[in-house]
This record gives structure tokens, C-alpha cells and sequence, in this order.
């Protein structure tokens, strides 16, 4: 859920990032995401290949979502300061790691309850994704509006149309701190979670 909630902020807030930080254009913005879903999709689909071959397979979630939550420090210190290439190669690793948390959650999960309770499991797990991905969109929200000094009545995307680089550049360090986070508790759950082997 922590893993899937700041996914789904990073796709609507990073093109916001892109247009009003980096000066691209709404094209340019929507191809920056190709590195973050792309390296997501690779990732996962890897990692879930590699669960039938690692006995140890923890280890390739709890690398990859440290690798992400430092790989966010940079974009939290420096979000105006960084040229786009740099940002979309950080962006890659960030979705490498997120990619590689979505098959072991998944398998783990339906590796620890029994066959007829397999439907139950996945359909819970995907409405508490859904769920916490929604709360995590609201939270960057308010992040963003409240750094852009938000009105009453004014959305997101207004405010930062109205708003100066530099602004949106501070509200933005927040909102990498609250997705490296949100994927530090992810990191904890992760860690507590029993690694039982596979059937």
C-alpha cells in the first residue's frame, strides 16, 4: 500500500514538478514519466522471476525500496537545481525500486493464506492499495497547497500556474520528504514481514 500510494502521487504531482520547475512543455512532462513507469514495470516483472530462482527473496524488495527512499534525498535537497537528464535518471531509479517491492507483496501474500481464501486476500490487499493511494494523493496535495499558501477554492493546479518556480520548488521538497516517508514505513512493514518459502 505505502509502495503503490506514493507511485500513484509521484505520476499526478511529478508532471506539476516538470511543467512549473523544469520549464517543460504538458508533452515533455508526460513523456518524463516513461523512466519512472517504465523501470517500474522492468523491475517488477524481473523481480518476480527471480522469486522462483532466490531462496532469500526478501532481500530484492528491501534493496530496492532503500535504493528509493535515498535516491528521493537528492530530489528533496535540490528539486530547482538539478538539470532534467539528472532528474529523469533519478526518477529510473526510484521506479526500479518501487517495481521490485509489487511481486513479493503480492506472492508473499497469497503464499501465506490458503487457496480458498486466495481471492479474499487479493481482492483486500488491492481495495487497501486503492485506499492508501488515494489518502497519500490527498497528503501531497495538501502539501502542495499549503506551500503555494493555498486559497479556498483554488486547486492545485491553478495555484501552481499562478505560482513563481522558486515557490513551487520549496513546496515540491516537501513532497519528496513525505513520499521518502511514506516508503520509510513501507520499509518497516517489509521488514516485519515474515519470510516464509514459497509453495
Amino acid at each position: 500500500a505505502c509502495n503503490m500510494g506514493t507511485l500513484v502521487g509521484m505520476t499526478i504531482f511529478v508532471p506539476l514538478y516538470f511543467e512549473v520547475v523544469l520549464h517543460l512543455s504538458a508533452g515533455q512532462s508526460g513523456m518524463g514519466l516513461i523512466p519512472l513507469m517504465g523501470a517500474t514495470v522492468v523491475s517488477s516483472t524481473v523481480t518476480g522471476r527471480l522469486m522462483m530462482r532466490i531462496e532469500r527473496y526478501k532481500r530484492m524488495p528491501l534493496i530496492g525500496l532503500s535504493l528509493a527512499i535515498l535516491t528521493l534525498a537528492p530530489l528533496a535537497i535540490w528539486p530547482g537545481d538539478m538539470p532534467t537528464a539528472l532528474v529523469l535518471a533519478l526518477l529510473t531509479v526510484i521506479g526500479s525500486g518501487l517495481g521490485t517491492v509489487f511481486p513479493v507483496s503480492t506472492v508473499c501474500l497469497q503464499n501465506a493464506v490458503t487457496q480458498a481464501q486466495m481471492g479474499i486476500a487479493t481482492g483486500a490487499a488491492n481495495f487497501f492499495r486503492a485506499l492508501f493511494s488515494s489518502l497519500v494523493v490527498a497528503v501531497l496535495g495538501a502539501i502542495v497547497l499549503g506551500g503555494l499558501g493555498g486559497a479556498a477554492g483554488m486547486s492545485v493546479d491553478m495555484l501552481a500556474r499562478a505560482a513563481s518556480a522558486g515557490e513551487l520548488a520549496y513546496a515540491f521538497r516537501f513532497v519528496f520528504l513525505a513520499c521518502a516517508l511514506v516508503l520509510a514505513f513501507g520499509l518497516a512493514f517489509l521488514l516485519a514481514m515474515e519470510e516464509r518459502p514459497l509453495k
